[in-house]
């Protein structure tokens, strides 16, 4: 970051944005003083900061609000405020705590009793408290990381209504997120970041908005998009597909084409692999697999045989109690049944069997295999009957870390012979062994389309 400019009034709800994780974490390391700078001028209140004192000066005037929690579970409301009594002495008396908690509690319209434990609040009700606990302590700036939280429409309009309360005691509040419609439903202002620098300021106007929406694809997203777009036959496409917390989901996925989407939130991951499951249906929109639409588990004419879904522990797919012929077969029922117990079908099993490992094991059961040769085996099964579409959630972290590299190998075979990849990682971690296309999902808006 080189070129970073940035002006916040009392009062302000200003929106933090950009295409690229690690500019918003510098940002936020920036604004809550736990990272230094290099040059510039940093003022607060109008009073110029000089290093090395505006770290320690920036870090009592700041309060950051995430998803890591920072009042206690298992204590009540009123007991996380009175622990912040050291600091301030608005709680000096046990029997008058309460009553000024409420009283305070009221003037931000937070509508709980103070005897609630914190364990049984909801996140928004969360953030409310934290942010009351910031004015309690004088904090004139909120920073409010929304990156990896999950808000449904109600909790947005609730978190709205606060804000604005929040606002009238002039304080500011500076909201984190790569979500576009969600940073311009909250904010009046927002500061967009892109490749280490501000670009600008702007107004929440729907105009702007329109604008950030079609440049939020950089040019090489673009060319990557469109490369995919001209090779290899598309065969796994959402069209329009809503689900509550990741409505408006389009993009497609071509022969032997992988692609990686990262999706912050765990909530939302679990929606999308169950939908992917045919646990769920969709609010709206349509699934295709080749000409044929997707449907739920239970539905007439779902091509559920051309979709695969592995999901963590991998191994747990497995049958221990059976040999590893009959994991192989078990698998190939899974996508045609009846024709496992074939003899041709058979002895091309064991055949490739053979191959694979380099002596036939069929018959052997799987407790007396190596944990390489039965990772071997939850991978190549399917390498082996080459379903249309396998879908991965965080194909790499469920594996052992001496074995990861022949993660890549397996799903380079797969692509190989044409199946269509779509892995989910529920993290921003970057996976250098994989080429393909990387879709970031936020909560509520397909953020991110990019090269590997």
């Amino acid at each position: 970051m080189y070129s970073i400019f940035l002006r916040v009034f009392a009062g302000d709800i200003m929106g933090i944005l950009s295409d690229n994780h690690p500019d918003l974490e510098n940002m936020l390391g920036i604004v809550s003083g736990r990272k230094k700078i290099d040059y510039g001028r940093v003022y607060l209140k109008e009073t110029l900061l000089r290093e090395p004192e505006n770290l320690p000066v920036l870090k009592e005037q700041v309060t950051v609000v995430s998803s890591k929690a920072a009042l206690i579970p298992n204590l009540t409301i009123a007991q996380n405020m009175f622990a912040i009594q050291r600091k301030t002495n608005i709680f000096f008396r046990k029997k008058e705590s309460e009553f000024k908690l409420r009283k305070y509690m009221d003037l931000f319209g937070i509508r709980l009793s103070v005897d609630t434990p914190v364990k049984k609040l909801d996140i928004v009700q969360r953030i409310e408290l934290e942010i009351l606990k910031a004015w309690l302590l004088k904090h004139p700036i909120i920073l409010l990381d929304l990156r990896s939280i999950y808000l449904s429409e109600e909790e947005l309009q609730a978190l709205k209504r606060y804000l604005c309360r929040y606002r009238n005691h002039e304080c500011a509040v500076l909201i984190f997120d790569q979500n576009i419609n969600r940073l311009f439903f909250l904010t009046d202002k927002i500061s967009v970041l892109s490749g280490g620098k501000t670009i600008g300021n702007f107004l929440c106007e729907e105009q702007i908005r329109q604008k950030l929406l079609k440049l939020y694809l950089s040019p090489k997203a673009k060319e990557t998009s469109a490369a995919a777009e001209k090779s290899g036959k598309k065969i796994f496409s959402l069209e329009h597909v809503n689900l509550p917390g990741l409505p408006e989901l389009n993009f497609s996925v071509r022969a032997g084409e992988t692609v990686l989407l990262q999706i912050p939130d765990w909530r939302a991951s679990e929606k999308l692999i169950a939908l992917f499951k045919g646990e769920i249906q969709q609010k709206s929109g349509e699934i295709w697999i080749g000409k044929n639409k997707y449907q739920a588990k239970g539905a007439a004419n779902g091509p559920k045989q051309s979709l695969v879904v592995m999901e963590p522990p991998y191994l747990g797919s497995l049958f221990y109690n059976l040999n590893v012929y009959d994991n192989f077969c078990i698998a190939r029922g899974c996508i045609r049944k009846g024709l496992w117990s074939d003899k041709k079908c058979r002895q091309s099993v064991r055949e490739y069997i053979r191959k694979i490992f380099g002596r036939d094991i069929s018959e052997r059961k799987l407790s007396e295999l190596s944990p390489g040769e039965t990772q071997k085996l939850v991978w190549f099964r399917w390498i082996f009957y080459a379903p249309a579409v396998l879908v991965c959630a965080d194909p790499f972290d469920s594996a052992d870390m001496s074995l990861r590299s022949d993660v890549e190998e397996y799903l380079s075979l797969l692509a190989g012979r044409g199946t269509a990849l779509v892995l989910i990682a529920r993290s921003d971690r970057t996976y250098s062994g994989i080429r393909g296309r990387c879709i970031r999902i936020t909560d509520i808006f397909q953020a991110q389309s990019k090269g590997l």
